[in-house]
């Protein structure tokens, strides 16, 4: 059976011999394949949509654009053979929960000989399109790491109180209802994460320990809109030390989510622009993706 092999060529920094080393090993395995490179009109899905589903495995080389367009169209045209991640992108969030990122394209590949399989979560939106590891609105975050590095240098820590009581009264808030199997909430935020992830961006990291990428189950941050000087400052401390504890967080788990909103709001899908929604149902889909590890 031949192995499907996905490559974006303009993923990251591309190295001159990436796509040789990934023939070569798979040459020189004896293992037969079909190359297909995207384009902006040829994505992942569009090359999955055109396939036969008689294939050993797939791989998807690039960034996490590439990996999370790949799966979504294995969800849609139900492939069900194996995933191989070679991550060969600018962003590898999905590699590096994977513990795949700093590793060599030969020591990648060479699960296609293990065949050792695992499984991870994906969520599916509104019953149509998927995303891998975070589902996310707003920019409140970008506090965190927009703060001048000078005014960083004379201030420390209160750098980012600075910059944030500059900008916070012009970040755009946004009023939801929630609701999940035990949780019914509504508020003003500024942010919302529903994710399967060790961490999202630069942004939100959690305690390693605590996350299982196949338990069934999202983690769900919101962050609430700050009107006082003492609530951004309870946003920023918790951002910077990575606890998400006080007052101005809501934090939970569950396997089904329902947003509402009164108007649309950009989402952001696995660092992409993930469409715009007034009401947005996100289940997660338990181990349905098998993942060569």
């Amino acid at each position: 059976m031949k192995i499907l092999v996905i490559y974006n060529p303009v993923a990251g920094i591309t190295k001159s011999n990436e796509l040789e080393t990934i023939e070569a090993f798979l040459t020189n395995n004896n293992l037969t394949f079909d190359l297909e490179k995207t384009t902006i009109e040829n994505g992942p899905s569009v090359i999955l949509s055109k396939q036969n589903k008689d294939y050993k495995a797939i791989v998807a080389c690039g960034g996490d654009g590439t990996v999370s367009e790949t799966i979504n169209g294995m969800h849609k045209y139900k492939y069900d053979c194996p995933l191989l991640i070679v991550p060969t992108g600018t962003s590898n969030e999905i590699a590096q929960n994977l513990g795949l990122k700093d590793e060599s394209i030969d020591i990648v590949l060479n699960r296609l000989l293990q065949n050792e399989i695992s499984t991870l979560d994906y969520g599916l939106i509104n019953e149509n399109n998927t995303f891998t590891y975070a589902l996310t609105f707003g920019n409140f975050t970008e506090v965190t790491y927009k703060t001048p590095q000078q005014m960083k240098n004379w201030l420390g820590y209160r750098a980012y109180l600075l910059y944030g009581f500059l900008t916070f009264r012009k970040v755009k808030s946004y009023r939801l209802k929630i609701k999940t199997n035990n949780i019914n909430i509504s508020g003003n935020y500024v942010f919302g994460a529903i994710s399967n992830s060790k961490s999202i961006g630069n942004i939100v990291h959690y305690d390693e320990n605590e996350i299982s990428l196949c338990d069934g189950k999202f983690e769900v941050l919101l962050i609430s809109k700050p009107t006082t000087v003492k609530e951004l400052r309870l946003i920023i401390t918790g951002l910077i030390q990575n606890k998400y504890t006080n007052e101005m967080f809501t934090i939970f788990t569950t396997n089904k989510i329902k947003i509402q909103s009164k108007n649309n709001i950009n989402w952001n899908t696995d660092g992409e622009f993930g469409g715009a929604y007034k009401n947005l149902t996100v289940s997660n889909l338990r181990k349905k993706i098998k993942l060569l590890v």
